[in-house]
């Protein structure tokens, strides 16, 4: 399998498992997925690769699958250059624009950016997903909403 092709998968079913209790209020709005994304710096290779990923699977669901429950997606990048203030900037930017009722989902790229936004991922009820090997960020008691794997 393809590296594109499998990002274009994992995207996808991301969405698919993410999105269920979120569809069950039908609105004609978009589905917004926030992705929090290297674009430059050390990193940038990755953190482009990935927004190829999640662009492909964004475009999938809405070109051949018509959306989801007729909903269209919405992706909205931000560079964090793989720096956990320039992370931080970016979700706050994310958040002052977006309401964050509205966001299905948000997506972080490391495991400082991560941590750093825990507790404000926690206190607003967003599901978060993100690369990061922090066992305390798996604690379902503590971060219902955030899911990590790496």
């Amino acid at each position: 399998m393809k590296r594109r092709e499998f990002l274009r998968k994992l995207g996808v079913g991301s969405l698919a498992a993410l999105g269920m209790p979120y569809f069950a209020t039908a609105q004609a709005k978009p589905v917004k997925l926030a992705v929090l994304l290297p674009l430059t710096g050390p990193f940038a290779f990755a953190g482009n690769a990935g927004r190829e990923g999640f662009v492909d699977g964004v475009d999938y669901v809405n070109e051949v699958q018509g959306g989801i429950s007729g909903r269209k997606l919405e992706l909205i990048v931000e560079d964090t250059g793989y720096d956990v203030a320039k992370g931080t900037a970016a979700f706050n930017r994310v958040i002052a624009r977006e309401r964050p009722d509205e966001l299905l989902f948000v997506y972080g790229d490391s495991t400082g950016l991560s941590k750093a936004l825990a507790p404000e991922i926690a206190r607003m009820g967003l599901p978060y997903s993100a690369t990061s090997f922090a066992n305390e960020l798996a604690d379902p008691k503590t971060y219902p909403t955030i899911f990590v794997f790496g």
